[in-house]
Order: structure tokens, then C-alpha cells, then sequence
């Protein structure tokens, strides 16, 4: 004898994997609901990356709204709070001051994560 199942039994159930996925989808949201913003910074040769260069990004009244210093990798992460716009980015190595390495660069952010490189050389 088969057993079927009754359309409120099947309703519970689809009501049920409705809450665990949109639970999930909730919590990964509060986890980190801004976009990734990275910056790799290169040497010179523009093939290595950097480690420890500071690097600032500023706005369009040149405030600094966001600064740190690159890990071993030569990157930076940053989570975006930032609106749509034109930003400066900035970076220098002050770890050896007489190589005057820096670099500047600007760069357009239009919503969604993004990934900017920036190759020291001895302007800023």
C-alpha cells in the first residue's frame, strides 16, 4: 500500500526549506553586507607586490576615507561604505625613505567589489 502525502504535509515542509534557505541567505548578508575592495600594490618591476606600503584612499574633497598597509600577499581589503564616485588612491613605502617609492592612481567605483593595483614608482 503506498502513502500519500497530504497537500498540508507537502505545504509544512516547502514553508520549512523556505526558512532555513532565507535564514541562510540572512546570515551570510549580515555577515558582510559591503562589497570587497582590494588594493595590490606591485614594485617597480610591476611583477613583485609589495608588502608593509601604507596606502590611503581619498575622496573627492581629499579626505582620507580609508587607509592601511598592505600583508605579505601586497594587498589591502577593505569592506566599501563608500557611494559611487571618482577616488585617489595613494601608496608609498616608507620602510626604506630614500627609495621614494609611491604611487597614486584614480579609479572609479560603480557598486560591486572591486580590485585595484597600483605599481610604485618615484612620482606622487
Amino acid at each position: 500500500m503506498k502513502k500519500k502525502l497530504s497537500l498540508p504535509a507537502i505545504i509544512i515542509a516547502g514553508v520549512f526549506t523556505l526558512l532555513i534557505i532565507n535564514k541562510e541567505v540572512v546570515s551570510q548578508t549580515r555577515a558582510n553586507p559591503y562589497p570587497k575592495f582590494q588594493v595590490t600594490v606591485y614594485q617597480a618591476d610591476g611583477l613583485s607586490v609589495q608588502p608593509n606600503v601604507e596606502v590611503a584612499i581619498f575622496d573627492s574633497n581629499n579626505n582620507i576615507i580609508e587607509s592601511g598597509i598592505t600583508g605579505n600577499d601586497g594587498k589591502v581589503v577593505f569592506s566599501w561604505t563608500h557611494a559611487e564616485g571618482k577616488y585617489l588612491l595613494k601608496a608609498w613605502y616608507v620602510s626604506i625613505p630614500s627609495h621614494r617609492m609611491n604611487g597614486r592612481t584614480t579609479f572609479l567605483y560603480s557598486g560591486a567589489a572591486t580590485d585595484v593595483s597600483i605599481t610604485l614608482g618615484s612620482t606622487f
